[in-house]
């Protein structure tokens, strides 16, 4: 009788905080760099400089310096784009996506990103999307857009998510080079603020609570 108990206590305790829910991504983040009708596809975690065809570079330094606050969404630190040496009608525009997918629950994001450096470049937009297929690179629902940014930035951009989960992300940036010797330096990181949970969702969250009370009473 007292294994019985031990063992409900802790089924409950499971299933309680699992439905609570969680904040996080899978480890697929995605980066797509796209000029001239090329695609590069590129693992945002791991630092080094990454040529197109025609012309362009983009420099990845991975960093750990998540936002205060909520969970961390995606983060995207330390990248230079670099445009290239001379300009035609087909390469003077770059479109760099970063995706991921497994992101749970709804709620408000926050995306914040910044740029420096801006030399003979224009950041035409970024934009965020969300997408309840929860496949890379899904631009389903836009969350918001900023931009276009010709200087040095400090921006925002907040959006609700709903519909349920698991969902992915991405978000896309595209460059125009203005002149040759071109340059920009990126940088994104972006938080969620969970939903206050539902009645339903709190009376399971106590369940679990309550769970592993039981579990711990009858183990002493």
């Amino acid at each position: 009788m007292k294994r019985l108990a031990v063992i409900f206590g802790m089924v409950v305790a499971l299933v309680g905080f699992a439905a609570a829910g969680q904040v996080g991504a899978t480890a697929t983040e995605q980066l797509d760099l796209t000029s001239g009708g090329q695609l590069l596809n590129i693992n945002p975690a791991v630092a080094g400089t990454y040529t197109l065809l025609d012309g362009w570079s983009v420099t990845v330094t991975p960093t750990s310096f998540p936002p205060a606050g909520p969970a961390v969404l995606m983060d995207l630190d330390n990248v230079l784009v670099t445009g290239p040496s001379s300009l035609s009608g087909t390469n003077a525009t770059l479109d760099v996506q970063l995706s991921d997918v497994g992101f749970t629950p709804n709620g408000t994001a926050t995306f914040h990103t910044s740029g420096s450096t801006l030399v003979g470049i224009t950041v035409n937009y970024q934009s965020i999307y969300y997408s309840l297929t929860n496949t890379l690179f899904a631009e389903t629902t836009l969350i918001g857009e900023v931009g276009p940014f010709t200087t040095g930035w400090h921006q925002d951009v907040l959006g609700n998510i709903t519909g349920g989960s698991p969902y992915s992300l991405t978000e896309e940036f595209n460059f125009t080079a203005t002149a040759t010797g071109s340059s920009a330096f990126i940088s994104t990181d972006s938080g969620l603020t969970p939903p206050v949970p539902e009645p339903a969702t709190l009376l399971l969250l106590g369940a679990g609570l309550a769970g592993l009370g039981l579990y711990r009473r009858f183990r002493a």
